[in-house]
């Protein structure tokens, strides 16, 4: 069970990510300061609300679909949401290190 719902939570890293943490790092790394300020605040931004909204579907949707793989996962979406929200958060964080520190 615990595989299936890492898998769950990474498949939803990929839908809620947009794609966002390579262009992250690609803004940050060639830019002057207030361009990067910018771009990570905005970039902060709608990772919140994608993660939101995202969780919120997987909420709504995730009782009726996850009983058809392990009756179990139901007793573990809350789990899976705080997970996906702090992966989500954590590649997005990574990505910003990367630009500003390798790309230079």
């Amino acid at each position: 069970m615990y595989f299936l719902a890492f898998a769950v939570v990474q498949v939803l890293k990929i839908i809620g990510g947009f794609g966002l943490d390579l262009t992250l790092s690609k803004f940050v790394s060639g830019g002057d300061r207030h361009l990067q300020q910018d771009t990570v605040a905005s970039t902060v931004a709608a990772r919140f609300i994608s993660a939101t909204v995202v969780g919120l579907i997987f909420y709504a949707a995730g009782r009726l679909i996850l009983p058809v793989f392990d009756s179990g996962l139901n007793d573990c979406i809350l789990n899976m949401i705080v997970l996906f929200v702090l992966t989500s958060f954590r590649e997005m964080f990574l990505y910003l290190m990367q630009g500003i520190q390798q790309f230079k």
